[in-house]
C-alpha cells in the first residue's frame, strides 16, 4: 500500500469510533483493510488491479489530486472496471461526481459495492448504487441477481443528490452483520434498507452508461474498502411476555392532513428495543418495526405512523418513527396484532362504529383486556393522544354492571355486562324475582352468559348475588329487567311517513321516511332481532332490512322510530338504510328474531283523510293500538301541525273504549260570565262524535236565529274535541246577556256519518 493510501485510510479508518461517529446510528466492529485506492500512482492496473475496460478509462488530476475518469467511445458507450474483494459485511467509502452533464437513462453510473460476477454489463448480480435517472436524482440501492429488468430498489434517499449538470459527493455504505444497510452522503445519513439476497460479495465494480457528449463526464477517487470482523454476539434480548406491551392508541381514519399511527405502552418492569416487535393487521403478514426506533422504556409510550411528514404536520412535537411498511388500516373495521419472536403479545380488534370521525381509539385501562370495551374515541381537542397520557384513561377498580337481560327462548336468558367476566359463574347466584334459579351458566362471549333456567322465567328481573371481572373486581346484587322476545302482536307498526317534505326553498323543516313501531304489550320487549320485509318481488326477494338495536328494549306503550337518520324525536331513533317506502303505497312487515310476523300493513295514499289536499309530509298515524293494521279505517292523516307526531302520541289516537263511547255535546260552565273577573269568563264546547275521525265546523246563534259566531269552519279533529267561547261576537264585540245556541257538526266523510249536536247556554253579564 502507498503511503498516500496508509494516511487516507488511517484519516478515513483509523478508529472504529471515529470513522462510525460521522453516522448517526452506525454499527462497529473491528475493520480490516482490503482495498485503499487514491490513484496517486498514476495507474489503476496495479496495488490493486482493476480489470475490464481498462482502455476506457484514464487517470486525471483535478485540483492537485489524482482522480479516475471515464473515457469511452465519442459515442454511446458502456463501460465498466472491476476489481476482486472478499467480505461479508463492512464499510465502503469513495468520492463520485459527473461534470456538464444531466444524469439519465443515457448518461448515469453504478457502483457494485458488492457485486457476485465480474462481469456487470450482461450478468449483473448483487448490490449496487445508482446515481440518477430520467425521473429523479436521488442516489438509491438496489439488488439485482442476473437480469436487469428484475432488480429491486432497496431504498431512495428523500433529497435529490445529483440534480443540474454537475456535483460531488462522498459516499459511505455500511453493512451490518444483521445484513442492514446504511448509506450517507456527505457525513449525513440518507438511506437505510433490510436484505440479505446475497450473503457474501467478491467484486467491486464501476459502470457507467453514456452519450458522445458524456464520456469523460464521470470521476471517482478516493476507494476505501474494508472488511469488518464480527464481534462476539451479544445476549440474546428479552422476548416480551404477552401483555408485556399492549396497544394503546389506534388511529385508523385519520384527518385529511394527518396519518395513521399505532401507539404502544411498555406496562411491564423491563426495557425491549422496539426492532424486537412486528406488526400486522387481519390480512397482511407482520412487518418488523424500525430497526433505529428509540428503546422502549417501562412506562414509555412508541408511536409507529404510515407517514411521518403527516403526522408531524398534525402533533409537530410528538416522537415518532414510520414504519418500513404500512399494513393499512381498513375504516370499516380490522384487527391490530402486535408480535414478538411468533409470539402475539397484543391484538385490538376494532369496528367503523366503535369511533367518531377524526377521532382516535384510545385504551382506557392499561391493565385491563384488549377488548372493545376497554376502548373509547378520544375526547382530546386535538383527536388523539400520540406520546401521552390517553384523554379516556381511567383504572378499572370496580366490579361489572349488568347491562341487558334479554330471552332467547323460554328457559334462556343473555345477561350482558359492561366487560369481560369470568366464566366460573356459579348456577346458584343467578336468580329470578319469583324465586327460580339457575340449572346452568355457559359463556358465549367474554361480556356475555347465557343462563338456562328449568322453568321459564316468570318475575320481571334477574338478580345476581355476585359477578366477578377478569382483574378480580367483584360486584353483588346486581339486578337488571328481563327484556322478553315480542310475539305477534306485541309489537305494532303505529305510524308511517312515506313522502317526506325535502324542499329547501319551501319554507318547511326537511323530513326523512321514518317508521315508528309501539309496544303494546304489558311487558318490556327487546328488539334484537326484529328485521323489516315488504312484498316479495318477482325474483321472491322480500327486500329485508334489519334494525341493529342488539340491547334495546322497549317498555309496554313505548314508541321506537325507524327511520335512515338520526333526527331529532320524541323517542330513541334506531338508524336503518334507506327505507323506499313507495309513495304509491307499498307494504311493511315486521318480523321477530324467529321469523313470526309482528305486524302487517299494506298502506295505499287513499288512506289518507279525503279533506286533506296536500299529503307530502303528513304521516299516516294508527288511530287504535288495539285495532288491526290491516284495516284502512284504522288509519288516517296526522293532523299535528309538523305533519307527524315520531316518538309521540298519535294526534288521532284513540283507544279501546272511548271509540266506542256514546256521541254527545257538553257545556262547561253554563252559565258563564265573561265579566274578565277571572271567574268563568270562557265556556268549553266538548264535542264527542261517533266516528273516531271527523271534520267539524262550530257555530253560536241568538234565539231569532241569527249566526252571531262562527269558532270552526272546518276542522279535522280526532275524538273528543273541545273548543273555546269567550262570549263575543264575529267582530270581536262583546254580547248581550241572554240564551244562545251551539251548533256543532261533524262529518266523516270515510264512512259517511254526518252527525249534528245543538245545545243552549247562558252567557250572563254583570254590568
Amino acid at each position: 500500500m502507498r503511503p498516500a493510501c496508509v494516511l487516507l485510510a488511517f484519516l478515513l479508518f483509523g478508529t472504529c469510533s471515529y470513522a462510525l461517529s460521522l453516522i448517526p446510528g452506525a454499527w462497529c466492529a473491528a475493520v480490516h483493510a482490503q482495498i485503499v485506492d487514491d490513484f496517486s500512482d498514476g495507474d489503476f492496473d496495479s496495488n490493486p488491479a482493476w480489470s475490464g475496460d481498462v482502455d476506457a478509462w484514464a487517470i486525471e488530476h483535478i485540483g492537485g489530486n489524482a482522480v479516475l475518469v471515464s473515457r469511452g467511445a465519442a459515442e454511446s458507450d458502456t463501460i465498466s472496471l472491476t476489481v476482486p474483494i472478499s467480505m461479508t459485511f463492512g464499510r465502503w467509502t469513495f468520492n463520485f461526481s459527473h461534470r456538464r452533464v444531466n444524469l439519465s437513462t443515457f448518461n448515469g453510473a453504478r457502483v457494485f459495492v458488492c457485486g457476485a460476477t465480474e462481469i456487470v454489463d450482461t450478468q449483473p448480480q448483487g448490490y449496487y448504487l445508482q446515481f440518477g435517472t430520467n425521473n429523479t436524482d436521488a442516489v438509491s440501492l438496489w439488488h439485482v441477481d442476473g437480469d436487469w429488468a428484475t432488480r429491486r430498489e432497496l431504498g431512495r434517499s428523500a433529497e435529490p443528490l445529483v440534480g443540474g449538470d454537475s456535483s460531488r459527493l462522498t459516499i459511505v455504505v455500511d453493512r451490518d452483520p444483521g445484513n442492514g444497510w446504511s448509506v450517507a452522503v456527505g457525513g449525513s445519513p440518507v438511506l437505510r434498507a433490510d436484505d440479505g439476497s446475497a450473503a457474501s460479495c467478491r467484486f467491486l465494480a464501476l459502470w457507467v452508461k453514456h452519450t458522445g457528449a458524456g464520456r469523460g463526464s464521470f470521476v471517482f477517487d478516493a476507494f476505501a474498502v474494508e472488511a469488518a470482523a464480527l464481534s462476539p454476539p451479544p445476549p440474546p434480548a428479552r422476548v416480551p411476555d404477552p401483555r408485556d406491551v399492549v396497544i394503546n392508541e389506534i388511529q385508523f381514519d385519520p384527518p385529511p392532513f394527518g396519518s395513521e399511527f399505532v401507539e404502544l405502552y411498555n406496562r411491564s418492569s423491563h426495557a425491549y428495543s422496539l426492532n424486537a416487535f412486528s406488526m400486522r393487521d387481519a390480512a397482511a403478514a407482520s412487518v418488523p418495526l424500525p430497526r433505529d426506533g428509540p428503546e422502549l422504556l417501562p412506562g414509555a409510550y412508541a408511536v409507529i405512523v404510515q407517514d411521518a411528514a403527516r403526522f408531524s404536520d398534525q402533533f409537530r412535537t410528538v416522537a415518532h418513527v414510520q414504519a418500513p411498511k404500512w399494513p393499512t388500516l381498513n375504516n370499516d373495521g380490522d384487527h391490530v396484532i402486535i408480535e414478538a419472536d411468533g409470539l402475539v403479545i397484543d391484538s385490538v380488534s376494532y369496528r367503523s362504529d366503535d369511533v367518531l370521525p377524526d377521532r382516535s381509539l384510545e385504551r382506557i385501562d392499561p391493565d385491563a383486556p384488549s377488548d372493545r370495551y376497554n376502548f373509547a374515541p378520544s375526547e382530546d381537542a386535538f383527536g388523539a393522544t400520540p406520546g401521552t397520557r390517553n384523554s379516556r384513561y381511567e383504572r378499572d377498580t370496580t366490579g361489572p354492571r349488568l347491562l341487558f337481560v334479554r330471552q332467547v327462548d323460554g328457559g334462556h336468558l343473555d345477561l350482558h355486562f359492561d366487560e369481560p367476566i369470568r366464566a366460573d359463574a356459579t348456577p346458584a347466584a343467578y336468580v329470578v324475582a319469583n324465586g327460580i334459579a339457575a340449572a346452568a351458566i355457559v359463556q358465549p362471549e367474554p361480556h356475555l352468559l347465557r343462563a338456562r333456567f328449568d322453568a321459564a322465567p316468570s318475575g320481571p328481573d334477574v338478580r345476581i348475588l355476585e359477578a366477578v371481572d377478569l382483574r378480580g373486581n367483584r360486584s353483588s346484587l346486581l339486578a337488571a329487567p328481563i327484556s322478553f322476545r315480542p310475539m305477534p302482536s306485541d309489537i305494532i307498526i303505529n305510524e308511517i311517513l312515506y313522502e317526506p317534505r325535502a324542499d329547501d326553498h319551501d319554507g318547511f323543516a326537511d323530513q326523512v321516511e321514518f317508521v315508528e313501531i309501539m309496544n303494546r304489550s304489558g311487558r318490556r320487549l327487546h328488539v334484537g332481532g326484529v328485521f323489516r320485509t315488504r312484498e316479495p318481488g318477482e325474483d321472491g326477494d322480500a327486500d329485508t332490512v334489519r334494525v341493529p338495536a342488539d340491547l334495546t328494549a322497549l317498555e309496554p306503550d313505548a314508541l321506537l322510530v325507524l327511520a335512515a337518520d338520526r333526527f331529532a324525536a320524541g323517542s330513541p331513533v334506531i338508524a336503518l338504510p334507506p327505507l323506499t317506502l313507495l309513495n304509491g303505497g307499498d307494504r311493511i312487515r315486521l318480523h321477530n328474531d324467529r321469523s313470526h310476523v309482528l305486524d302487517d300493513v299494506a298502506y295505499l295514499p287513499s288512506w289518507h283523510h279525503p279533506d286533506l289536499l296536500e299529503r307530502r309530509g303528513v304521516s299516516l298515524e294508527r288511530i287504535d293500538p288495539d285495532g288491526s293494521g290491516a284495516d284502512r279505517f284504522n288509519w288516517s292523516s296526522s293532523v299535528s301541525p309538523d305533519g307527524a307526531t315520531p316518538g309521540r302520541p298519535n294526534s288521532v289516537r284513540i283507544r279501546g273504549a272511548s271509540r266506542g263511547s256514546a256521541s254527545a255535546l257538553s257545556i262547561e260552565p253554563n252559565p258563564f260570565s265573561p265579566d274578565r273577573d277571572g271567574i268563568e269568563d270562557v265556556v268549553r264546547i266538548t264535542c264527542s262524535p261517533s266516528t273516531a275521525l271527523s271534520r267539524m265546523r262550530v257555530r253560536i246563534f241568538d234565539l231569532s236565529g241569527s249566526m252571531v259566531r262562527e269558532l270552526v269552519s272546518s276542522q279535522i279533529t280526532a275524538g273528543p274535541t273541545s273548543f273555546l267561547w269567550d262570549g263575543r261576537d264575529g267582530s270581536g264585540r262583546r254580547l248581550r246577556t241572554g240564551v244562545y245556541i251551539i251548533v256543532v257538526e261533524a262529518f266523516d266523510a270515510r264512512r259517511a256519518v254526518a252527525e249534528r249536536f245543538k245545545r243552549p247556554v247562558v252567557l250572563a253579564r254583570r254590568y
